[in-house]
């Protein structure tokens, strides 16, 4: 059994991932979001199961909750919003105990 998202991969989605989506939105689109509105955005973005209906042929998108994660998938989970950044605005979001100067 793997343990749950520990109290450091928290610390750091909160203050250096969701931070750093504030900013680049803010910087891209001139909106200011709050940290609880990133963090919709960034589980509706990069923390979803698709779901393919037979019936309507449709696929559908289901947003999970992070509060369950285990460690292993809170940073695949991470990874997934630092690439988005990347590949959406070019901007590197840093490793944690990474010391980088970013310019968002």
């Amino acid at each position: 059994k793997q343990r749950n998202r520990t109290n450091n991969e928290n610390r750091y989605y909160w203050g250096v991932v969701v931070k750093c989506w504030q900013e680049l939105i803010q910087n891209e689109w001139g909106e200011s979001w709050s940290a609880e509105t990133m963090h919709e955005f960034l589980k509706d973005n990069f923390n979803y199961t698709e779901h393919y209906s037979e019936q309507s042929g449709m696929v559908f998108k289901r947003t999970l909750s992070t509060a369950d994660l285990t460690t292993t998938d809170f940073e695949a989970f991470t990874e997934r919003c630092r690439r988005g950044a990347f590949e959406n605005f070019g901007a590197i979001i840093p490793l944690p105990n990474e010391d980088l100067f970013l310019n968002i």
